[in-house]
Order: C-alpha cells, then sequence, then structure tokens
C-alpha cells in the first residue's frame, strides 16, 4: 500500500488525492470573510497535489482533518466553505463549524457538488467566515483539507 500519497494509475484510471493545509496564519484578512485559492496554500505532505484536481478528472470524496480547533481574539463563530473558483463557493463543503467546540478530526463534505461529474478541471477554494470579530483575529486552527479524485484516459470531459 502506498503511503506517500502519490497518485496512482490501475488499469487506466488515475487515483489521487488533494491534500493542503489550512491554517490560522492563512487567515490575513481585517474583515469577517477571507477567500483563499487552495493552490496557495501548502501540501500538506510532499507529494500532495497542492490543492489542484487535473483536468479531465471526477471528485470522488472530500474532507477535512480538523487537527486544531480555530480560536482567537473576541471571535465567537468560525465557519468553512470549500467550493469551485469560479463556481459554488461552498459545493463541497457548506458552512461546517471550525471553532471551539466543533469535533477535532475527519468531517465529510456536505456541499451540492455532484460527486463523479467529470470537468475540465477543478480549481479549489475555502471561505473562512466569523463573527464579531476579523479572520485575522484567530489565533489557533489548522485543518487538511482533502479531495479524492479520479482521472481516466479520454477526450471527453462528461
Amino acid at each position: 500500500m502506498a503511503t506517500d500519497r502519490q497518485a496512482r494509475t490501475i488499469q487506466g484510471v488515475t487515483h489521487g488525492t488533494a491534500v493542503v493545509r489550512l491554517s490560522h496564519t492563512d487567515c490575513t484578512t481585517a474583515g469577517v470573510a477571507q477567500t483563499i485559492t487552495l493552490a496557495t496554500l501548502r501540501a500538506a505532505h510532499p507529494n500532495g497535489a497542492a490543492g489542484l484536481v487535473p483536468a479531465k478528472a471526477r471528485i470522488t470524496k472530500m474532507w477535512i482533518n480538523l487537527i486544531e480547533l480555530f480560536a482567537g481574539g473576541s471571535v465567537a463563530t468560525c465557519v468553512l466553505n470549500v467550493g469551485e473558483v469560479s463556481g459554488d463557493v461552498d459545493e463541497l463543503m457548506a458552512a461546517e463549524d471550525i471553532f471551539t467546540g466543533a469535533t477535532l478530526g475527519i468531517v465529510i463534505g456536505a456541499g451540492a457538488f455532484t460527486l463523479g461529474t467529470y470537468g475540465a478541471a477543478y480549481l479549489g477554494q475555502c471561505t473562512v467566515t466569523t463573527t464579531t470579530d476579523n479572520v485575522d483575529a484567530l489565533t489557533t486552527g489548522e485543518a487538511e483539507i482533502c479531495i479524492q479524485y479520479e482521472s481516466h484516459t479520454t477526450d471527453a470531459l462528461t
């Protein structure tokens, strides 16, 4: 079993997982919401896909691993949305609580995205939203954002 997180091709189908890490230090906006393109976040593993899902791929699963709860300043709540830059910003995960009181560990994405649909490419983003204080007031918090995909050798996109 592979442990290096590199994409693997089995009988013409490439299986991979894009894994990036979101930290409170990435939250730098003096406002109650900040949108971050996944490709700009650091890969959580040396051979991770740096947040990019290749062209002609379909997303099969999405989850976050909430490693440390987000908190700080006078922030009262903090939620995470994950979606596509040019599309639905919360299609993979909609308003998931990542603040003090949330449960650490794996949280499966619950959004409106139709898993298994092929696309030209998927450029993901996440949005951190707080209340009563700005996102740059967060002093703790870390989560891995994981998007599992498969791609086939084909000219068709759908």
